[in-house]
């Protein structure tokens, strides 16, 4: 599975990445280990947009630099905003 990952990545064939998580105490997803992988092998650019700027388009969600046009209250501390 990582194998073909990467290779959607590096094909840019990529648009999302979603966990089969289910409750905290099993399967509990860990997109920290993703992201940073991510981020390894396509950089921080391209992690953004798959991780953070995507979803937003979908969601709704979308937040402008000076922070003031929030259209939802921002999440965690996510670096990656």
């Amino acid at each position: 599975v990582k194998r073909f990952a990467k290779k959607l990545m590096k094909q840019d064939l990529l648009d999302f990445v979603g966990t089969d998580g289910h409750r905290k105490t099993e399967r509990t997803p860990d997109m920290g280990k993703c992201c940073l992988q991510m981020i390894k092998t396509m950089g921080e650019d391209y992690t953004r947009e798959i991780l953070i700027k995507n979803p937003r388009k979908i969601t709704g969600y979308w937040r402008e630099k000076d922070g003031k046009s929030d259209k939802r209250k921002s999440g965690s501390g996510n670096r990656l905003r």
